[in-house]
């Protein structure tokens, strides 16, 4: 009998996606849900921390930088417990597509893996966009293009994720051998 319920209660929210409806609990940050029409609409007060946030980022900020600049003028967190703004909550806004006006759901996975997993069975809910297709692209490529290793102690491998080779574009690495103490550069 539960699992009956459970089944009817699942089916019920995919068909309301379906219709294009909202059916998720709490909506993204930067929309409210709208009883009447059942749909997400913008959350004026939110929409532009949004905006900033890709905009920043856009610009050259980092994820870290874009957090401490929220915290430091007070914007409040995403949830009422929320103690402030971290640069994983920055990255979780960048890289989801709702933003751009496409919601994702039945998607079995966090949003972090959007750009991994398979979206073949999932349905795309269309939502009022907050940021253009190209700013959301562009960000898309920001962050595809700062993956780099990071030092493992503070001030050794100086130049570890900030240079990169001119004809493949791999960055430099440096590793730390257990055994010996030598160092291995090496690009890639």
């Amino acid at each position: 009998m539960c699992e009956a319920i459970i089944e009817r209660t699942r089916n019920g929210k995919l068909q309301r996606y379906r219709e294009g409806c909202w059916a998720g609990d709490k909506p993204p940050y930067g929309y409210l849900y709208n009883r009447e029409t059942r749909k997400l609409v913008i959350n004026e007060a939110e929409v532009r921390i949004v905006r900033r946030i890709y905009s920043e980022y856009n610009e050259g900020k980092t994820l870290y930088g874009i957090a401490d600049g929220l915290n430091r003028d007070g914007i409040p967190g995403r949830t009422m417990r929320c103690k402030g703004w971290r640069q994983t909550a920055m990255r979780q806004v960048i890289i989801n597509p709702v933003f751009k006006g496409s919601e994702i759901v039945n998607r079995h996975a966090n949003i972090a893996y959007i750009n991994t997993i398979d979206l073949t069975n999932t349905i795309r809910v269309d939502v009022p966009p907050i940021v253009t297709e190209q700013v959301w692209q562009t960000a898309q490529e920001r962050l595809r293009n700062n993956k780099h290793s990071k030092p493992k102690k503070r001030g050794e491998f100086l130049l570890q994720g900030i240079i990169s080779c001119g004809v493949c574009g791999h960055a430099y690495r440096a590793d730390r051998y257990k055994e010996t103490g030598m160092t291995k550069r090496r690009w890639g």
